[in-house]
């Protein structure tokens, strides 16, 4: 595969679709490719709404970047409540079946501005975790690319389009690079198409926008959690083959750390941890501002497992600094 020459052209492309502009001309009878976004469509409906979706242990490329991997273990081993198992409820029904939508339109709108569709939904099989890639798409030079598509509010689209690309608060990042790793695509040739949900606003967001250094840790990371989770037997595997997550640090509008009474940092669980409990130890206080707040106090490690736990005060540390 040659240089990104083509990229330009997609995004400007598809830029314009995305801003209701007036100037395209298409010289193409699109009608098939409507077909094929209603048939798209009826298929989601039915995959989220009519089919039932048998429980399954969840591990998948959609979540290794994000989900914690104790979290990971711990489900597969039943030792989180239900954890073992995925279900499906309105709530991620509706998540699910507009993310469809998203991507089934933007095929829609490439097929129509001549690119050629590939491939889409393949499955991937990468270190024993399974996935299925949106699309792969053929631009007008006769390279391919793999592409990711995405839908996010206002605020994270925004976030996303400042850095560059997305980071792995969603398991966006992690995702994407086993895909690339698993289909033989290299960064220049694998990127994330995002929509703003809010206005509509979309753009092409190329692998080539991570920082190497990122990209290496992220993968890294996967590596150890898809071979911990397949090597997991027992409750001892759990400690000491993965850690639990570091805790954030509270910090005030400065940025400066704040204590407690005695001294101490004050840390509290960070968004992708599901079942904070089972990670840490809890203690209910209150924000600088008066807001109630769980604080983590230390690992939860059994007694017979002590003597792999980690400092939690070290480990936020570290991870604030970015050294983790």
């Amino acid at each position: 595969m040659g240089a990104l020459s083509p990229l330009n052209t997609i995004m400007e492309r598809l830029s314009s679709l995305s801003s209701c502009t007036d100037e395209f001309l298409y010289d193409k009878d699109y009608e098939d490719f409507a077909l094929d976004l209603g048939s798209d469509v009826l298929n989601s409906m039915r995959r989220q709404y009519v089919n039932q979706e048998e429980d399954k242990v969840i591990i998948r490329l959609s979540s290794l970047g994000k989900t914690p991997a104790n979290e990971l273990l711990a489900k597969k081993l039943g030792l989180i409540n239900k954890g073992g198992t995925f279900s499906v409820n309105e709530q991620l029904r509706t998540i699910f079946t507009v993310g469809d939508w998203y991507e089934a339109f933007t095929l829609f709108c490439l097929k129509r501005i001549g690119y050629k569709i590939i491939d889409t939904q393949r499955t991937v099989d990468w270190n024993g975790v399974s996935g299925h890639t949106d699309a792969v798409i053929e631009d007008e030079y006769g390279e391919q690319h793999l592409l990711e598509i995405k839908s996010a509010n206002d605020w994270y689209y925004t976030q996303c389009k400042k850095r560059g690309y997305p980071g792995d608060e969603r398991g966006y990042l992690t995702q994407l690079l086993c895909y690339a790793d698993a289909t033989g695509f290299d960064k220049n040739h694998t990127h994330w198409v995002f929509w703003n949900k809010n206005n509509s606003e979309m753009n092409i967001m190329p692998m080539s926008n991570v920082p190497e250094n990122y990209a290496q840790q992220r993968f890294r990371r996967a590596e150890l959690v898809a071979s911990a989770f397949n090597e997991c037997c027992d409750e001892k595997d759990l400690y000491t083959k993965v850690q639990p997550p570091p805790p954030k640090i509270e910090k005030d509008k400065s940025g400066e750390y704040v204590l407690d009474t005695s001294g101490n940092l004050k840390l509290y669980s960070p968004p992708e941890v599901s079942f904070p409990e089972f990670s840490y130890k809890l203690v209910e206080g209150k924000t600088k501002w008066g807001k109630k707040r769980m604080y983590v106090t230390d690992y939860n490690y059994p007694e017979e497992f002590n003597s792999f736990k980690p400092d939690v005060n070290q480990m936020a540390l570290l991870n604030d600094k970015g050294e983790l």
